[in-house]
C-alpha cells in the first residue's frame, strides 16, 4: 500500500511539475534521434496505409457487396466519440518523442509550494549523552547496534532517522537540515529535500567511533538554537512561516547565555519568527518534571515558542512524542528552486503512458471505442 501512495505521490509531483514548464526554454539533448524515429514511424505507416489499400483492390477482399444507402440516413451514434482512443495514442506518441530527445531546462526559477515544513533537528552528541542506557526498540533503524540495551546518543539518532523516515511515509517534501552539537555547534547538512542525504548523515552520526571521536563533551543548547536560528537567516527562512526545530538532547545544561545574549533574547527572536521548539528530553526512567531533570528550565523556554517539551522517559515515549511532532508539522511551504540543468523527460514519458493506458482502457471497457470510425 506505501507503495501505491509514493507512486501516486511521484505521478502527482511530476504532472504538477510538468504543468509549469516554460516550453519556450525547453532544450533537447537527443533531438536527433527522436527525428529518425519519428521518420522511420511515418515511413512504416505510409508503407502499411499502401498495402492496405492495395489488399483492399483485390476481389472478394474489401467485403459484401451491398445497394447504395439512402445519404438522408445519418451516421450511426458515437461516430465522434469513437475516435478519441486513436487521438490519446497520437497524443501519447507525440508525448513519447518529446521523452525520447531527452528534454531539460538548462535554467530554471521556480517558486514552489509544497506539502511539508522547513525542518531544522538539533542532535546533541555531548559526553553526557553516553551515560545510561534506554532498551533497544528502534530495531529498524539500529541494525547496527545489535544489543537490548543502548546509550542515549544511540537512541537520540535512531529517533532522529525515525522522524525522518515517519515525514517521507506521511508523503510530505520538507526542506530538512541537521545540527549537531556538544560545546560547538555543526552544520551537518543544510536545508534540502534530500531525505536520503539527511538520513545518511545521521547514519554516519550514529557510528560508535564517529562518536568517540567527536570531543565537545560539554553541552551548551542555546548556542546550539542560535546556530539553528542563524541557519534559518543564512537561507532567508526566518521570516516565513512553516518552521520548526526538533531539538533532542538530554537537557544537562544550566548555561543560559551565549555571547553575551540570554536564552530569553535567543528565544524571543525564535518565538517573534513563530519558530516553535519541540525539545525531545533524553533520559531513561526519568518522566517528566523529574527533579534529576531541567524540564522547568526548558520547559518554560520553549513553551514560549510555541513548541512543546517530551520527556524521553523511554523508547516507547520517544516514538509517541515523534508522531505527536510529525502530526503537528502539517501544511505546506513555497520557496524558490533554482536548477543548472533540469531534465523534463520523466513528465513526457509519465505523459506518454497515461495516454497510452486511458485509450487502451476505454478499448478495453467500453464497446463503441472498439469500433473505428
Amino acid at each position: 500500500m506505501e507503495t501505491i501512495l509514493s507512486l501516486v505521490r511521484l505521478c502527482e509531483r511530476l504532472l504538477r511539475d510538468g504543468w509549469n514548464i516554460d516550453w519556450m526554454k525547453l532544450r533537447f539533448s537527443r533531438g536527433e534521434e527522436a527525428l529518425v524515429v519519428l521518420f522511420a514511424l511515418a515511413a512504416a505507416a505510409a508503407v502499411a496505409f499502401f498495402v492496405g489499400r492495395r489488399s483492399r483492390k483485390v476481389p472478394g477482399r474489401a467485403g459484401v457487396v451491398l445497394p447504395a444507402l439512402p445519404p438522408s440516413l445519418a451516421p450511426g451514434p458515437g461516430r465522434w466519440e469513437r475516435r478519441l482512443p486513436a487521438v490519446l495514442v497520437l497524443a501519447g506518441l507525440v508525448f513519447f518523442l518529446i521523452a525520447l530527445a531527452d528534454p531539460y531546462i538548462t535554467f530554471i526559477k521556480q517558486e514552489v509550494t509544497n506539502p511539508g515544513r522547513r525542518i531544522l533537528i538539533l542532535l546533541d552528541a555531548s559526553g553526557s549523552m553516553g551515560g545510561g542506557s534506554y532498551e533497544n526498540r528502534f530495531k529498524k533503524t539500529m541494525t547496527a547496534l545489535k544489543v537490548r540495551y543502548v546509550e542515549p546518543f544511540y537512541t537520540a539518532t535512531a529517533a532522529a532517522e525515525y522522524f525522518v523516515r515517519a515525514r517521507m511515509k506521511s508523503g510530505y517534501q520538507d526542506l530538512i537540515g541537521l545540527i549537531e552539537f556538544g560545546d560547538e555547534s555543526y552544520v551537518i547538512s543544510p536545508f534540502n529535500t534530500d531525505y536520503e542525504n539527511v538520513l545518511t548523515s545521521i547514519r554516519l552520526l550514529s557510528d560508535p567511533e564517529e562518536y568517540r571521536r567527536f570531543d565537545n563533551s560539554g553541552t551548551k543548547i542555546a548556542q546550539a538554537i542560535n546556530q539553528g536560528v542563524n541557519l534559518f537567516k543564512t537561507f532567508a527562512f526566518l521570516k516565513s512561516s512553516g518552521n520548526i526545530m526538533v531539538l533532542i538532547s538530554d537537557g544537562e545544561d544550566m548555561q543560559v547565555e551565549h555571547e553575551g545574549r540570554k536564552l530569553d533574547d535567543i528565544l524571543a527572536e525564535s518565538s517573534k519568527n513563530k519558530v516553535p521548539i519541540f525539545f525531545i528530553r533524553m533520559a531513561s526512567d526519568k518522566p517528566l518534571g523529574h527533579p534529576a531533570t531541567n524540564d522547568q528550565l526548558w520547559g518554560a523556554a520553549v513553551e514560549k515558542t510555541g513548541g512543546k517539551l517530551y520527556a524521553g522517559a523511554n523508547a516507547d515515549v520517544i516514538v509517541q512524542a515523534c508522531d505527536e511532532i510529525n502530526k503537528i508539522a502539517a501544511g505546506r511551504i513555497q520557496y524558490t528552486r533554482y536548477s543548472a540543468r533540469t531534465s523534463q523527460y520523466p513528465f513526457f514519458a509519465l505523459a506518454a503512458v497515461l495516454c497510452w493506458s486511458l485509450a487502451l482502457a476505454l478499448w478495453l471497457v467500453f464497446r463503441l471505442f472498439r469500433k473505428f470510425p
